[in-house]
């Protein structure tokens, strides 16, 4: 993805600068065959391929916004889980694990349909006077 960010950004470049020497340019006569010729042909297939790798990056751009806001959904039901067992005072730990290991699933199966992945850090929180880890996500490539 950097790859294709780097080659539009610079056929953009390109094709920016050459627009704006041909304004002054736009007087002189290029012949055919002519090495200006050849660079317009080349400018003009430069072009082509920026637009079609465009649509290509709009698009993973749009699975990368989805996959994180899986992500941060998933990482504030998390949230809600742990508050919600660190206030009641029964013993439910294992509800706990098990509430976040359905969400990790869910989120792990959707941000992978997207060509992404996600990684777990654990955070270690009090519930119940013991020490839990629980796996916030986040995306990777």
């Amino acid at each position: 993805m950097k790859k294709t960010l780097t080659s539009l950004f610079l056929t953009l470049s390109l094709v920016l600068t050459v627009l704006s020497s041909s304004a002054f340019a736009s007087a002189a006569v290029v012949s055919a065959g002519s090495p200006a010729e050849l660079c317009y042909q080349q400018i003009e297939s430069s072009v082509a391929d920026a637009e079609s790798d465009g649509a290509s990056v709009t698009k993973a751009e749009k699975d990368l916004a989805k996959a994180e806001k899986f992500v941060a959904d998933a990482n504030a039901q998390i949230e809600a889980f742990v508050a919600r067992a660190q206030r009641t005072p029964k013993e439910d730990i294992g509800l706990l694990l098990a509430q976040i290991d359905r969400v990790v699933d869910r989120t792990v199966r959707q941000v992978t349909r997207l060509g992404f992945g996600v990684a777990c850090e654990y955070v270690t929180y009090e519930v119940d006077g013991q020490t839990v880890l629980v796996d916030p996500l986040k995306v990777v490539n």
